[in-house]
């Protein structure tokens, strides 16, 4: 399982690049796996309409068949940034997507059996 990689924003006017830690799989019951992640730096939480900056984010694979946990099956690896829906949480959502990302494979990627 990848513990560590690149994220990076691909539709932002204002795109941003951060190293992702996983902090494990989120399941709201429905549709592909997801990650919670912490990025660091934060992200400022105003590119997605929040008042405090970001530092954690839900990310889902966008192309069918394509898996993120327990083990990413391409690299690089297009998916959903995701945020939780207004009432819902960060281990179940339900999420909404606020961006689309790339996770990219880096220097410090660290793969964890």
């Amino acid at each position: 399982m990848v513990s560590r990689f690149t994220l990076r924003s691909t539709e932002l006017r204002e795109p941003w690049t951060r190293t992702c830690d996983v902090l494990g799989q989120v399941d709201e019951g429905t549709g592909p796996n997801k990650i919670l992640v912490q990025v660091d730096p934060p992200v400022p939480g105003f590119l997605y309409g929040s008042v405090a900056d970001l530092d954690q984010f839900v990310l889902a694979p966008r192309h069918t068949g394509a898996s993120i946990y327990p083990d990413v099956s391409e690299w690089p690896c297009h998916v959903y940034v995701c945020l939780p829906k207004e009432g819902g949480t960060w281990d179940r959502g339900p999420y909404r997507i606020a961006d689309w990302g790339l996770m990219e494979r880096s220097s410090e990627t660290k793969t964890e059996r």
